[in-house]
């Protein structure tokens, strides 16, 4: 299959993808088949696909048994996740004559299944590490905020607490910060991390974007918390870096005063004057009106006689 065009009238085309494993139409190419002829040889790309469990599938049923661990390999670097054995098939689906729908498919073939370490950014400042719980294939981001509702961890984990959360990009890292949306007072060091204003306790956890039919977020471990470099620190930053240029690009040069000591000029003659006042009043004459050349050549000569 592959790529494909849409004719939907005379005037207008539409350009298409379909997915190699379940027939599914997408806007792009979608995820890729990693494929190496051998063990040792080049990767290279094949097929378009709806999902990386898709790809999956698709090796899982056609790939050699020394090409599959490779391939599994791959897609576990792109997701982040070692995603094993899928209860879903492509026959599942209601257009292959199956009885599942094309967003219950997708949806049901990635299900959050581990905890996640993340950060915890106390209101106090203090950063702590956590383990966010994975139960029933949700994360449970609001047991690690206190709110005005306070409840413990030995509250009913099905329970299902309040919390908003934002998106931002860290030291290049995509972050997702949860907070409670009860919090009213300012959290200055995460206020600082995010970029922007946050209240309260906030759990800053790493998640990556995923190519697929439509955008998906995987949550993956956040063991360190990356941290902005702040006005300061930029400036000294810049400061000794401008230093080290300059110290460079002037060791070869001399002082004003060592340069200067060959640079003195001969003490001129009156001799010398004259000579280059006849000079200098020739010229003055080959460029004044005639009018006036009498006049000056008089006031010329007794000048010179005087010298």
């Amino acid at each position: 299959m592959g790529r494909h065009t849409l004719h939907l009238d005379a005037e207008a085309k539409v350009s298409h993808y379909v997915c190699d494993y379940t027939g599914i139409p997408m806007k792009g190419p979608g995820c890729f088949l990693p494929f190496w002829k051998t063990p040792t040889s080049r990767m290279t790309k094949r097929g378009n696909f709806c999902c990386w469990e898709a790809v999956l599938q698709h090796a899982r049923a056609t790939a050699d048994r020394d090409i599959l661990p490779k391939i599994e390999a791959y897609v576990a670097e792109e997701t982040h996740h070692m995603i094993g054995p899928l209860n879903l098939k492509a026959s599942d689906l209601t257009h292959l004559g199956g009885t599942v729908l094309m967003e219950h498919w997708l949806d049901g073939l990635w299900t959050p299944a581990k905890d996640v370490p993340a950060m915890l950014v106390k209101q106090d400042g203090r950063v702590l590490p956590v383990t966010v719980m994975c139960i029933d294939g949700r994360y449970k981001f609001q047991y690690w905020i206190n709110t005005a509702s306070a409840h413990s961890m030995d509250d009913n984990p099905w329970t299902v607490h309040p919390y908003d959360v934002c998106y931002c990009s860290v030291d290049g890292k995509e972050v997702a910060v949860h907070t409670s949306p009860h919090a009213k007072v300012v959290n200055p060091t995460a206020t600082s991390l995010a970029g922007h204003h946050v209240c309260g306790d906030a759990v800053f956890a790493r998640y990556v974007h995923e190519t697929a039919l439509y955008d998906r977020i995987r949550y993956v471990p956040l063991y360190a918390l990356p941290t902005h470099q702040t006005y300061a620190d930029l400036l000294a930053t810049l400061v000794a870096q401008l230093s080290s240029f300059e110290k460079a690009s002037s060791a070869s040069a001399e002082a004003p005063r060592e340069a200067a000591k060959g640079a003195k000029m001969p003490r001129v003659s009156g001799k010398a004057l004259a000579e280059l006042a006849k000079v200098v009043g020739h010229q003055a004459l080959s460029r004044a009106p005639s009018e006036r050349l009498a006049n000056l050549e008089e006031r010329l000569t007794r000048a010179l006689a005087k010298a």
